[in-house]
């Protein structure tokens, strides 16, 4: 069975808003999943290619004397750089994961100069997709 559907320019318009909404939305959904994707797999102590090196040595240590963990290298000391991770639209429905202040962002353009860690790996890309698919069939 075929249907025809002829929209007028106006309805046409309308349809078009709200689909555009609609992938607004679920790109604002995909973004903030994947910052919670980020900063899980970092404290689990893994990059973009697995585990993470270990911290150097004069680095381990002044860490270990503040009481902190030094056996998984996960980026935290304060937590003010994975924290400071949050989302901004772009442009319309188009959102980045940044860090909103300059001197958080310096820290981890350092730590992503020593490793890579910043970014989508394949297995949180498919879950991405398998999300946005789960969102799409709503």
């Amino acid at each position: 069975m075929k249907l025809k559907l002829t929209l007028t320019a106006e309805e046409q318009e309308r349809v078009s808003k709200l689909l555009n909404k609609e992938l607004a939305e679920l790109n604002k959904k995909l973004a903030l999943a994947q910052l919670a994707n980020i900063q899980r797999r970092v404290s689990q102590g893994l990059g973009l290619d697995g585990k993470m090196k270990p911290y150097s040595k004069s680095y381990s240590k002044i860490k270990k004397e503040a009481g902190r963990r030094v056996n998984v290298r996960n980026l935290e000391f304060t937590g003010r750089m994975l924290s400071d991770m949050g989302i901004s639209e772009i442009d319309d429905g188009v959102y980045v994961i940044h860090f909103l202040t300059a001197q958080q962002r310096l820290k981890a353009l350092s730590n992503q100069m020593r490793e890579a860690w910043f970014g989508i790996t394949d297995e949180e890309r498919n879950m991405l997709m398998k999300l946005a698919k789960k969102e799409v069939e709503k």
